[in-house]
């Protein structure tokens, strides 16, 4: 495997490509790039930095019908044209490890993924918002591209990296229903819901429809095993604040370590909060058996730090309403953001300045 090649056509591409900055920061211009690598032969392939383009694939190709798939989710930013920053790339980079082996697709060489990473975002810099709590978001994924029908492992994949221009998940102070699920599990204990599989998404999209269509913006998983403990969102970590205590879910192989979950337990604590990782029963935080909740928020990738407006039922009864950010909300909020966008100090080593 050498090291990325960037083809002359994908030069061409970027110079004829015009960027208008007013459409860009509502999500209408892309990055018209990616990088694409193959493994082949028992081996990674040299990556290249090529014009974004379809995929041809047959329609007996493995991830058609076996969804061995991984992806990850990550961020550029560059507000006020510093930077562009990225935020944990390693922790990212980790995270597909896992995936990777959880769903035995072949490893990538860290130095492989993080330079992909870095020449991508280098040559996307006139496509990241120049607008605070807009950014570039990157799609780092493997589907595997064996033709075949036998139901066992690829030996072909396929890796690709794409962009696409991010604006906020809600409007500033804005705050999210959220829909809680009884009846359905997102993924159950032993299966995949620590990695970024791709078939993990998949079983949550029939209630999130159900939810939007109800008036709300996401969904609330329980356990699947009883359908008594919270453990993440659609694609997202889940915190509450009773008593001045900062709760979230306690981690298992059912819950996506998610990076942003970690930076914000480890700046609430710097910030002297107390934060316990917990199995929290949904009924204790329903009917109050533990305190009075004031405050729910949700962590990931996209909405870095959103605040939660109340829980509601399936009868439409709701639970802990608080329709505006909370102060704990809103501290973390705002603390995490500046680290990210580069407009603070980072003392965790966290934030990647591409040159």
């Amino acid at each position: 495997m050498g090291s990325l090649q960037i083809l002359p056509e994908t030069l061409e591409v970027l110079r004829n490509h015009k960027v208008l900055r007013e459409k860009m920061i509502f999500g209408h211009v892309d990055p018209p790039i990616m990088v694409e690598c193959d493994f082949k032969n028992g081996s990674w392939q040299t990556p290249q930095l090529v014009p974004y383009h379809n995929l041809s694939l047959d329609p007996a190709t493995k991830v058609f019908h076996y969804a061995q798939g991984i992806f990850e989710g990550m961020k550029a930013y560059y507000v006020d044209e510093k930077g562009p920053y990225l935020f944990r790339p390693e922790d990212n980079y980790n995270r597909f490890i896992k995936s990777s082996n959880r769903l035995d697709i072949p490893e990538i060489p860290k130095d492989f993924f993080l330079d992909s990473i870095n020449e991508f975002v280098k040559h996307s810099i006139p496509y990241i918002p120049n607008e605070s709590r807009h950014s570039l978001y990157l799609r780092p994924f493997i589907i595997a591209t064996e033709n075949g029908l036998g139901a066992s492992s690829a030996i072909e994949f396929k890796f690709i990296i794409i962009g696409k221009v991010s604006k906020p998940y809600l409007e500033e102070n804005e705050s999210a229903a959220v829909y809680l699920e009884r009846n359905y599990s997102r993924v159950g204990r032993g299966c995949t819901g620590s990695a970024k599989a791709i078939s993990n998404y998949a079983s949550g999209m029939l209630i999130d429809r159900v939810a939007k269509e109800n008036g709300y913006k996401i969904t609330l998983w329980l356990d699947s095993s009883e359908g008594r403990y919270i453990e993440e969102l659609s694609g997202m970590n889940f915190f509450c604040v009773v008593e001045d205590i900062i709760y979230t879910p306690l981690l298992n192989d059912s819950i996506l370590p998610g990076i942003t979950r970690d930076s914000v337990i480890t700046l609430a604590r710097d910030m002297g909060y107390q934060v316990q990782e917990k199995d929290i029963e949904i009924n204790e935080l329903t009917l109050l058996h533990w305190g009075e909740c004031s405050e729910m928020f949700a962590c990931g990738t996209t909405a870095t730090v959103m605040p939660l407006a109340y829980l509601g039922e399936k009868d439409g009864t709701k639970h802990t309403p608080h329709l505006e950010i909370g102060p704990v909300t809103e501290k973390l909020q705002k603390a995490l953001l500046a680290i990210q966008e580069g407009r603070a100090e980072d003392r965790y080593g966290w934030v990647t300045e591409v040159s």
